[in-house]
């Protein structure tokens, strides 16, 4: 059966389409400028079609005008409509770019922040840059390999200066979409059909009620090139799975986990140094599942544990690739960053094995290099939010007959004042940065 809020959908749907377009071709100028114009216009429009079909509302003049009053009080909803009255009635947006490079490994060893051409694409853009300045530059002894540069852009509107482009049309998309659903809900009408089916795209919200899929991340803002090379470097895919562990599936799992759990003094210790209380119970968990485990197979899969705020939910995303290759293992980091966004995670807890040496000025810096002749080999589990976070420590090494033996853990506490640059947990900025702004 027809709505009266099909047209109105519809209109959504197109913006929806329009900024899929629009993030598809970021690095072009004439696929980005297109789709964002279009969809500004649709959402123009749905406001149009909604008043066309006013009459078929019963009170819909003040319904409609408490939504009025919260566009106008909205600079992003403001700007965004001026912007569709520019396209359509004189020119094009003006459309400003940022540009940043970076070489970047476990720690940034150079980055410059700069403006460009908006009229030229990326690509373009950053072959230069690579081919003038990066590709003949200085770099560590020993890290070439390891390294990667990275190009990424930003889209900002001249009236919006504070807002990446992508991000506000995304706003606006889920104001509107909220207005729509409170219609349902007002007007008792049904949603659109083919919204709920998802016949474009997944159309899976998080805990925000926000699309998953139009959480614009940094790192789909970005080219990757790898430093030695010059060649394109693409995200990695990662093994992921959900779980709902119940307070008696957590407290099973610990009884288990400490019975394995043959070292008494390490167990001590780590009852000593990880507070008892959530959510530093599920790190003391993490730590001694990850200890047994290691014990027993001799490795242990890099493991990302993403938590849901309010939930009872868990979403664990793994590395199923055995390569020590720092270009990968950095891909993999900005990988988990990209879920933390879209999902809206609280916190995260990652559990692996890494290697500890000094480079730098004598900094330590740790890689997921395990084996490394000129490291100290350690299980790490890495407790992150937006406030503060924690990382346990655990050394081992292996006797002639391979038995695993571990030495007294330590534990280091970073809150979001430290400068975590300078700090062997630099790896991880990625995520916490993610975990920020989803704090935001």
């Amino acid at each position: 059966m027809n709505s009266p809020l099909d047209t109105a959908y519809n209109r959504l749907d197109e913006t929806h389409r329009a900024w899929h377009g629009a993030l598809s071709g970021y690095h072009r100028i004439e696929d980005f400028r297109s789709n964002i114009n279009m969809g500004i216009q649709a959402l123009r429009n749905l406001t149009f079609a909604l008043q066309k079909q006013k009459d078929k509302f019963l009170d819909f003049e003040n319904w409609y005008a408490t939504w009025v009053a919260k566009m106008a009080h909205d600079n992003i909803l403001r700007e965004l409509s001026s912007a569709r009255t520019t396209v359509v009635h004189q020119q094009d947006l003006k459309l400003y770019s940022i540009g940043t490079a970076k070489i970047k490994g476990w720690v940034d060893f150079e980055k410059v922040v700069f403006h460009f051409d908006p009229m030229k694409d990326s690509y373009s853009v950053a072959k230069s840059l690579y081919t003038k300045n990066i590709k003949n530059s200085s770099n560590p002894s020993g890290f070439r390999q390891g390294l990667v540069f990275e190009f990424e852009r930003k889209w900002v509107y001249e009236k919006l200066p504070d807002h990446e482009l992508l991000e506000a049309l995304s706003y606006a998309y889920h104001f509107f979409f909220e207005m729509l659903l409170d219609a349902s809900k007002r007007f008792m009408l049904n949603t659109k059909e083919s919204y709920i089916t998802g016949n474009f795209c997944s159309c899976e919200l998080n805990s925000k009620n926000r699309m998953k899929c139009m959480a614009i991340t940094s790192n789909e803002r970005c080219l990757k090139y790898s430093f030695d090379s010059g060649s394109t470097l693409k995200l990695v895919k990662v093994s992921e799975s959900k779980f709902f562990p119940s307070k008696t599936d957590l407290e099973m799992l610990e009884d288990v986990q400490v019975y394995n759990f043959k070292s008494k003094e390490i167990a001590h210790l780590l009852s000593d140094l990880i507070p008892d209380e959530y959510p530093f119970d599920l790190m003391k968990l993490s730590t001694e599942r990850a200890i047994n485990i290691f014990r027993m197979n001799k490795s242990l899969t890099p493991t990302f544990h993403l938590f849901f705020p309010n939930e009872k939910k868990v979403l664990a995303l793994s590395d199923p690739s055995t390569s020590n290759d720092q270009q990968y293992r950095h891909l993999f980091i900005d990988t988990v960053a990209d879920e933390v966004i879209k999902n809206n995670i609280d916190f995260v807890i990652s559990v692996g094995i890494v290697g500890i040496y000094e480079v730098l000025d004598n900094k330590p810096i740790v890689v997921s290099l395990e084996n490394n002749k000129n490291s100290e080999n350690m299980i790490q589990v890495t407790y992150m939010s937006a406030q503060k976070g924690k990382i346990v420590l655990i050394p081992f090494r292996k006797n002639y007959l391979g038995k695993i033996i571990f030495s007294k853990p330590s534990v280091t506490d970073f809150g979001i004042d430290n400068d975590i640059e300078s700090m062997y947990y630099y790896m991880f900025n990625p995520i916490i940065d993610a975990l920020r702004k989803v704090a935001e």
